[in-house]
Parts: C-alpha cells; structure tokens; sequence
C-alpha cells in the first residue's frame, strides 16, 4: 500500500486549480495519483458529480489525460451510482505521455473551470439523462468516451 504525507498533499493540493484535491484514498490503495472534485447539484449534498483526472494506458504504450465526470446520488443514506448516460470520459487525445504525471493534471485541472462544470451539469440535467434514469438498459447502452484534443477543451471551458 502506498503512504504519502500531508506535506506532499499539500503541495500537490497546491499546484492544483479550481478547487481540484489529490484523491488521497484512491492514491493509497492504487498507488496512483488523480485529481478530483465534487460538485453539490442540489445543494443538499444528496445528488452531485464528481470530476476526476487521471491516466489511461493507450495502445502506443503511453498515456493519455483522461477526465471522468460520474453522477452520484444518495438514496436511502447509501451512495448509489449511476452508470451510463450518467459518466461521462473525455479522453485528451493530444496528450500522449510516457509515463503518469501528477504536473500534466495539475495543468490540465486550470482549463475544468466553471464553464466546463456547467457544461457538464447541463448534461446531466438533460432530458436524456432524466429518461434514463428510469430505463436502466439505455443507461448502460449509451456510455460513450469522448475523444477531444486539449484546443477543443479549452473551447468547453
């Protein structure tokens, strides 16, 4: 299992922007470092999505910036999560790395500002999604990554 300090937290927490925090849990069981944020969509902390920047293994044998952005709900004071329509992958498909870097996302995280998030929530709040989730099969039928080059996020944000 991996350790990590609260003073190496602390500056990775620091380099990165827009409210974006090392997934200290995620990073001691996987020995991976991500970034995330949550985002409260109803104001109760019972419905919000969380963003996370991590690295995905590509077939050229690198790794591309990937941000996942998952719908969470609480029902019955249990955390249920919801799939499909309700996670959405973007792939940076122009920032092929040799190895993982927690710098890459420090710098990817000060393009997901406000606009991105609301980009975002206005998917989730979508009429699409609202039918979805009363049709399990057409959430998990629908789940597809979306490939952008790092111009095409900055146009998002």
């Amino acid at each position: 299992m991996a350790s990590i300090t609260h003073e190496t937290a602390g500056k990775i927490n620091d380099g990165a922007k827009n409210g974006y925090q090392l997934d200290e849990n995620y990073y001691l069981y996987h020995g991976e470092k991500t970034l995330q944020k949550f985002i409260d969509i109803d104001g109760n902390k019972t419905n919000f999505i969380k963003i996370k920047l991590h690295h995905r293994k590509n077939r050229q044998g690198g790794y591309n910036i990937t941000i996942t952005a998952e719908y969470n709900k609480a029902e019955g004071g249990f955390m249920v999560f919801k799939s499909g329509n309700f996670t959405k992958t973007f792939i940076i498909n122009d920032s092929i790395e040799k190895s993982k870097n927690i710098k890459t996302l420090q710098t990817i995280s000060e393009f997901l500002n406000t606009n991105f998030e609301n980009y975002i929530i206005n998917e989730y709040n979508s009429d699409d999604n609202k039918q979805a989730e009363t049709d399990i099969f057409s959430m998990f039928a629908s789940k597809k990554d979306i490939s952008l080059s790092l111009d095409q996020l900055q146009k998002i944000a």
